[in-house]
């Protein structure tokens, strides 16, 4: 009886080993698939929030710490040795000890406030625009406004009639058909340095002046606000990428080729040039809550996209009085339960969500995110 209880110790000890490896790889799975709905369930819960047109509020796990222990145990029995020793029985256990723990952020630092209210940056729109998603998607979620002189054109859910503009969505569609691209800016953008350098009458930069500017990468040029050829200006000079299409009516080579420059609201409307305004982070948010509204109050649609003949909505939110069963996604809010179709009913939801967590993404860092703010919350 003795050996006997010795080999369940053994036995004990080496499945004591095998459990906590799989417990490592399953808990290590199952912290990635929390981590990825409270994620979704973040977003989608802004969306509700914006279309209620109530403040948003972002959080996000700073840290995900998985503690776990295994204890052998033989019982509380001494095992006595000699051969007069009487028999022995034990009851050899294994106790897992699991004390997960992770730490919350509210993310609501200046940088973080100020990165999800830029408009999404070219270089992040080229490279999902190049990796293969869809480009109808794209333009659909973050171009808010195309203006073309004194016309304008309005991608929103509401009547653009009544900021004195008109559809967007066509217009986009036209530039889709037009082979729209993303392309580096063949104009580089100038952004003044420091004040206007006036020479005298007559006099240009000397030499010094240009090496100068040349070490300190900036270029010096005559001043664009002024008629006046004795007065110079530092610039610092940024390419960037702009959009660019070929007109219908021409053959689309590159001298046809017309560029879109990207805009913001301090531009000037009436040139000539087409401008497009980008939207945020932050924006794209709210116009999804508005495209939840219009289509929770039965005022319109989901927005389609086209894909192989096909009509696939953007982004569909449906609501309940109970938790709905099946969904891809839900969120109670304020009593009602908010939720995204699974399967083809859902279109492109989860995708939209996707693509908007990984933006967001791009503005957090470790750096930003506040100490004072965290809370800790031990699992027992």
């Amino acid at each position: 009886m003795q050996g006997r209880f010795l080999i369940c110790v053994c036995l004990g000890l080496s499945l004591s080993g095998c459990v906590s490896s799989q417990m490592i790889t399953s808990r290590a799975v199952g912290y990635n698939k929390v981590l990825e709905d409270t994620n979704n369930q973040m977003l989608l819960l802004n969306v509700v929030r914006a279309r209620y047109r109530h403040p948003m509020y972002f959080t996000g796990f700073t840290l995900i710490r998985g503690s776990q222990s295994v204890q052998v145990g033989t019982g509380n029995v001494a095992i006595p040795f000699g051969g007069g020793s009487p028999n022995v029985v034990g009851n050899p256990t294994v106790n897992l000890n699991i004390n997960p723990s992770y730490d919350v952020a509210v993310l609501d630092t200046k940088e973080f406030m100020s990165g999800i209210t830029t408009p999404v940056d070219m270089k992040t729109l080229k490279y999902y625009w190049d990796q293969g998603w869809s480009r109808q998607m794209l333009l659909f979620l973050f171009v808010r406004k195309i203006e073309l002189g004194k016309r304008c054109f309005l991608n929103v859910p509401w009547n653009a009639a009544d900021e004195g503009c008109e559809p967007g969505v066509p217009r986009l569609n036209e530039y889709l058909d037009s082979k729209l691209d993303i392309v580096e800016d063949p104009a580089p953008r100038r952004t003044p340095v420091g004040p206007p350098i006036r020479y005298a009458a007559g006099q240009a930069p000397g030499v010094g002046d240009i090496v100068n500017a040349y070490v300190n990468k900036l270029t010096l040029a005559k001043a664009t606000d002024t008629e006046k050829d004795n007065v110079y200006q530092l610039y610092s000079e940024s390419k960037g990428f702009v959009f660019q299409y070929c007109p219908q009516e021409r053959e689309c080579d590159a001298e046809n080729r017309q560029h879109v420059a990207v805009a913001t609201d301090a531009d000037n409307p009436d040139e000539k040039k087409p401008k497009i305004y980008i939207r945020s982070p932050e924006a794209t948010l709210f116009f999804l809550g508005e495209l939840a509204r219009e289509e929770l109050e039965g005022r319109m649609p989901p927005q389609l996209l086209n894909s192989g003949g096909e009509k696939i909505p953007l982004f569909v939110v449906r609501r309940s009085s109970v938790p709905p069963v099946g969904a891809a996604l839900s969120v109670e809010y304020e009593g009602q339960w908010y939720y995204i179709p699974s399967g083809p009913e859902g279109g492109r939801s989860m995708h939209v969500l996707s693509l908007i967590n990984q933006i967001l993404s791009l503005h957090k860092s470790r750096g930003e995110l506040p100490t004072t703010s965290a809370v800790t919350v031990v699992g027992r």
